[in-house]
């Protein structure tokens, strides 16, 4: 990832393979200018908002996460 970073001149989003938020630390620490997840959260009892929260308190900059809505 960090090759693929260094050799272009547009933002780098990585997509695929998350297992878990640490995944995304190591996407961004590599250079990603943005991490594309869904799968992971109809795998695991995560939530993105959970996952946005341990981001942003391990200081990496995300947008904050939406309100979650109850099902009806």
């Amino acid at each position: 990832l960090q090759s693929a970073v260094r050799a272009v001149n547009i933002p780098v989003v990585c997509a695929g393979g998350c297992g878990n938020v640490r995944h995304i630390e190591e996407a961004f620490d590599a250079g990603a200018a943005g991490a594309a997840t869904t799968v992971i959260f109809h795998l695991a009892p995560s939530t993105m908002r959970s996952f946005k929260q341990k981001l942003v308190a391990d200081g990496y900059n995300v947008r904050p996460a939406e309100e979650e809505h109850a099902s009806t």
